[in-house]
Parts: C-alpha cells; sequence; structure tokens
C-alpha cells in the first residue's frame, strides 16, 4: 500500500509555466497507490500491473487551496498501517 498526494487539476492549460501551475489546481487529496502484483510479475512491463480500473482509490475530501493559504503548500502524508511506518511523502 502506497500513499500518495492527490493534485486535481481544475482548469486546462498547455505548456503552463512553473509559476503559474499551481493557478491550475483545483484542489489536494489523498490518492491509494494500489498495484495488481500478481499481474505486473507476469511481464516485464512495470506499468501494466498499475493501469487497472478501479485500483486506486482517490479522496474521500479535496481540500482547495484557499483552505491552505492560496500558496504552494506544505503537505505530508503518512500512511501507518504498519511499525515502523511504511509510507511518507
Amino acid at each position: 500500500m502506497s500513499t500518495r498526494e492527490g493534485f486535481v487539476i481544475g482548469r486546462t492549460g498547455r505548456h503552463v509555466s512553473r509559476e503559474k501551475a499551481l493557478d491550475h489546481v483545483a484542489g489536494y487529496t489523498v490518492v491509494n497507490d494500489v498495484t495488481v502484483r500478481d499481474y505486473q510479475r507476469r511481464t516485464r512491463e512495470f506499468l501494466s500491473g498499475k493501469t487497472f480500473e478501479a485500483t486506486t482509490p482517490v479522496g474521500p475530501v479535496l481540500v482547495t487551496p484557499d483552505e491552505l493559504g492560496g500558496s504552494e503548500p506544505d503537505l505530508e502524508i503518512r500512511c501507518d498501517l504498519r511499525t515502523p511506518r511504511i509510507a511518507e511523502t
């Protein structure tokens, strides 16, 4: 199990500069990066085990940039399912 920060894009864009990138973010959420390991081990292609439908739970909460002060947030996500901690991003 691997916990990730999810950036929800709320505006279209192309060739967006680094300075303007956060203007396109509608909010932030939690994403569980699930891999179907038995399928992934059948092939040499790593991505094949990560592209199954309904295997990446998202949410359930969307936090908008204004809730975090409107600037680039300093986010920390922890996944404490076991001891010692198995993931921290």
